[in-house]
C-alpha cells in the first residue's frame, strides 16, 4: 500500500489542479477579469505551480522506494498528475505571452517579461534534477543488490554448514541403528538362553522329585518287609 505521504501529497496536487480548472481558468479567460486581478491570479498560480513540481518530486523518492507491487499503480497517479501541472504551467506562460504582446510589455504594475529561454532552463534543470534523482536510485538500488548477495551469500554458506552437520548426524543415527540392531539380536541371544536354561532347571526338578519319589517308595518297601512279614 502506497504511503500515507503519498496519498496525502498526491491530494494536495490534485487539489490544486482542481482549483486551476474550476476557478482561475475560468477567470482568466472571462472578458470581465480585470488586469490587476488576472495579474494576481497568474501569481497564485505560479507559485501553485512550484509548489506542485516540489510536491511531484516527493511523490517521485516515495515511488522510488515503495513495494514493487504498488509501484505500477503509485507511478500511473503521479504521472497523471505531471500532465496536469505541466499543462497548467503551459496555460499560465501562454497566458503570460498573449498579455505581454498585447499590452506592449507586461501587465499594470508588473515588471515580469516571458522569455522562452525560461521554459528551456526550466525544462533543463528538470531533466537534470531527473538525470541526478536516477542515479540516485539506481545508486540505492545497486546497494541493495550488493547486500541482497551478500545475505545470499552469507545464507549458501550457512547451508553448507547445516548439511555438513546434517550428514553427520546421519551417520551417528545410521551408527545408533546399527547398534540398536546388534543389541535387539544380542537380548534375542539371551532370550533364548534364558528359555532353555529355564526348561533345563524344571526338567531337573522334576528329575529331582521323581528320585525323591523314588527313595520315598523303596523306603516304604523295606520297612514293609522287615516288619511287617
Amino acid at each position: 500500500m502506497s504511503s500515507e505521504n503519498f496519498e496525502r501529497t498526491k491530494e494536495n496536487v490534485a487539489s490544486f489542479v482542481a482549483d486551476y480548472k474550476n476557478r482561475i481558468s475560468r477567470k482568466l479567460k472571462s472578458a470581465q477579469t480585470s488586469p490587476d486581478e488576472c495579474e494576481r491570479l497568474l501569481g497564485e498560480t505560479e507559485r501553485g505551480v512550484e509548489a506542485a513540481y516540489r510536491q511531484l518530486q516527493s511523490m517521485e523518492r516515495e515511488v522510488s522506494v515503495a513495494p514493487a507491487e504498488y509501484r505500477t499503480m503509485m507511478n500511473a497517479k503521479l504521472r497523471s498528475l505531471q500532465r496536469d501541472v505541466d499543462t497548467i504551467n503551459r496555460e499560465i506562460k501562454s497566458v503570460r505571452t498573449n498579455q505581454s504582446i498585447s499590452r506592449g510589455g507586461g501587465f499594470p504594475g508588473s515588471s515580469s517579461i516571458y522569455d522562452p529561454r525560461a521554459d528551456i532552463a526550466t525544462l533543463e534543470d528538470r531533466q537534470r534534477q531527473q538525470v541526478m534523482f536516477g542515479t540516485d536510485v539506481l545508486n540505492r538500488a545497486s546497494e541493495s543488490v550488493a547486500r541482497t548477495q551478500r545475505v545470499a551469500a552469507e545464507n549458501e554458506e550457512i547451508g553448507v554448514e547445516i548439511l555438513g552437520e546434517l550428514g553427520t548426524q546421519r551417520e551417528q543415527l545410521q551408527r545408533t541403528s546399527r547398534k540398536l540392531d546388534d543389541t535387539k539380536a544380542e537380548l534375542s541371544k539371551s532370550r533364548k538362553l534364558l528359555n532353555t536354561m529355564h526348561r533345563r532347571v524344571i526338567s531337573n526338578k522334576l528329575l529331582l522329585m521323581g528320585i525323591i519319589l523314588f527313595e520315598i517308595i523303596i523306603l516304604f518297601a523295606v520297612i514293609y518287609i522287615k516288619f511287617i512279614k
